[in-house]
């Protein structure tokens, strides 16, 4: 009756696999009640009791040995769960190390640009106000070329009718030499300012061509900055948000495998305390499972 109760409680494992403690629980404890319901030596028949004994003790044996096949594999992924957290929380721990360091160095990075920041715009300042000046120079220049060629207009005028005068009324040449030269130092005195204007318009434009690479390289040095200090905060956000979640799942792992050492040790414990005492007396079959355990 005992083997045909046992039979039905494990036809539904599956044979060839591993089972689950959950799995084995009632197995166990249907066979316990059956054996605390088995009558005593005395009330059964001498050539029935060995064998009974045998195919309970046997079939215990077995559930518990699949249980602690299953209870050591679970340990074992564990433990490699364990391993795998602590290698992870290494790597994390050498790239922060990494982003730390790379952060100093940007850091410097970054105080070097705003100094060259801060130098570009005084440079930008002092370039503005020299352009500023070489504008006004230019206006005041242009107004002395304007006020130089009236000049050598009246020159030219006066010369025209010193020359006229000279052929009417026999003015002395000495007089109108005099007129020449004045002439002569007024185109030159046009020639130099027109020297000078260009001279002053070449440099307007080399000035506001070099103002302009400037802004250029206060714009990219700025944007370069604001670069820097983007990526540094989010790298750094995401090393801190992955460190310490993968420092919950090792502590979470620890707590999971010291639960499964604390079932396992308890489990064996039981399983001395419950072991029959006669086992070792009616079935050697027996004692020869225990050893192998």
């Amino acid at each position: 009756m005992h083997k045909n109760q046992i039979d039905d409680l494990i036809k539904d494992i599956p044979k060839g696999q591993n089972i689950t403690a959950e799995q084995l629980q009632p197995i166990l404890s249907g066979i316990m009640e059956m054996m605390s319901q088995q009558p005593t030596t005395a009330e059964l028949k001498p050539q029935t009791t060995p064998l009974l004994s045998v195919q309970l003790l046997n079939q215990e044996l077995e559930l518990e040995k699949q249980m602690n096949k299953n209870l050591i594999a679970e340990l074992q992924a564990q433990k490699q769960e364990r391993l795998r957290l602590e290698d992870a929380i290494q790597v994390f721990g050498k790239e922060k190390a990494r982003l730390e360091e790379r952060a100093l160095t940007e850091s410097k990075t970054c105080l070097i640009l705003g100094a060259d920041i801060k130098k570009l715009e005084r440079n930008l300042q002092d370039l503005t106000e020299v352009l500023t000046k070489t504008k006004q120079q230019l206006l005041e220049t242009k107004a002395e070329l304007k006020t130089t060629k009236q000049q050598l207009l009246d020159a030219t005028t006066a010369i025209k009718k010193a020359n006229s005068k000279a052929s009417e009324e026999g003015v002395q040449q000495q007089q109108l030499a005099a007129v020449r030269e004045q002439l002569k130092l007024a185109k030159n005195q046009l020639s130099d300012t027109q020297a000078e204007l260009t001279s002053m318009t070449t440099q307007l434009s080399d000035t506001q061509s070099e103002l302009l690479v400037t802004k250029k390289r206060l714009t990219a040095t700025q944007t370069e900055l604001t670069a820097y200090k983007l990526v540094d905060k989010e790298e750094m956000s995401k090393l801190k948000y992955n460190l310490t979640r993968a420092t919950a799942e090792l502590e979470a792992t620890k707590k999971e495998l010291l639960c499964a050492q604390l079932d396992l040790n308890a489990f064996a414990n039981e399983e001395e305390e419950e072991e029959p005492q006669e086992t070792e007396v009616l079935i050697p079959e027996v004692a020869k499972l225990h050893s192998k355990l």
